[in-house]
């Protein structure tokens, strides 16, 4: 049984759970549920920022990971993809950083340990989410931003750091160099998974050589792929990690089936699912056409 997710991703295709912020919409949430307890007189109007529920409402964030892992889910991801310091100080939440990230990483780490002895032979794993910044301020501040975040993801043991969704090259050299400046200081080697998107595309030969002969002996690659509407691109050494649109369009289970089994016949992907609309059922479903796919 493989008992790392390097191991894993050679052994079949790892699932990853869905959107969170689509998902946390469906609870209606209010006020107090962005401020309770210790921000219950905070002055900044907190409601909306769904990062600070792994602190208001730490319950909450558990309750919708165990969701996702309940319905087959290989891989949750922390609930943090604005959790940065750039972004919590337009919150007055600076100093928060690592907290809020350590708490996202400890929820998601014990669920994941509990279902890894539920289903011996189905490991569980993190990804740490990281979102990009305003990509005007300099490139430093880019980098500081980015410090305490990572280090509360670290310390909350995620499996791989998951820069998502960035869409500006320096944007996420920025980030990639907060990870490494770390690493570097404490002699450790991480695992790192990139999605990028947008309208400028990135993704070619050249760009994964200039990350890796910038940061390979610091960062283990792996996965990156990049989706600009409908088209996918991949890196061909690199295992593939798809989203959600290509396997949840519409939402219905034939649908998903459909989606999935032309995918892992077309791309091979190591990691598939994980955004926009999939819910735990979908994932349920992802999961079911998945096996049927490799029977």
């Amino acid at each position: 049984m493989a008992k790392t997710i390097q191991q894993a991703i050679k052994e079949r295709i790892l699932v990853l759970d869905g959107n969170y912020k689509h998902f946390i919409d469906k609870y209606n949430l209010k006020k107090p549920d962005f401020h309770k307890g210790r921000f219950a007189k905070h002055n900044i109007e907190l409601t909306g920022f769904y990062d600070v529920l792994n602190l208001s409402r730490p319950e909450l964030i558990r309750e919708i990971n165990e969701k996702y892992l309940k319905a087959g889910a290989d891989i949750i991801s922390t609930h943090t993809f604005g959790a940065n310091d750039y972004i919590l100080s337009k919150y007055k939440l600076e100093g928060k950083a690592y907290e809020l990230n350590f708490a996202a990483a400890k929820i998601a780490r014990e669920l994941t340990a509990k279902y890894s002895i539920i289903t011996r032979s189905k490991p569980r794993f993190v990804f740490g989410s990281i979102g990009a910044i305003d990509d005007t301020i300099e490139n430093q501040e880019q980098i500081k931003a980015y410090e305490q975040q990572l280090k509360g993801l670290m310390a909350g043991k995620v499996d791989a750091i998951w820069f998502a969704d960035f869409s500006k090259k320096d944007n996420l050299f920025s980030a990639i160099e907060a990870l490494y400046n770390i690493l570097t200081k404490r002699n450790k080697v991480y695992s790192v998974v990139i999605t990028l998107s947008g309208e400028e595309q990135m993704l070619s030969e050249k760009f994964v050589e200039e990350l890796e002969s910038k940061y390979n002996d610091r960062i283990k690659l792996l996965a990156i792929s990049e989706v600009s509407g409908n088209k996918i691109i991949l890196h061909s050494e690199i295992p593939a990690i798809l989203f959600p649109a290509l396997v949840s369009r519409g939402g219905t289970s034939e649908l998903i089936k459909e989606s999935a089994t032309d995918i892992i016949k077309k791309y091979e992907p190591k990691i598939l699912g994980g955004c926009c609309n999939n819910t735990p059922e979908q994932i349920e479903t992802l999961v079911k056409a998945i096996k049927e796919a490799n029977a």
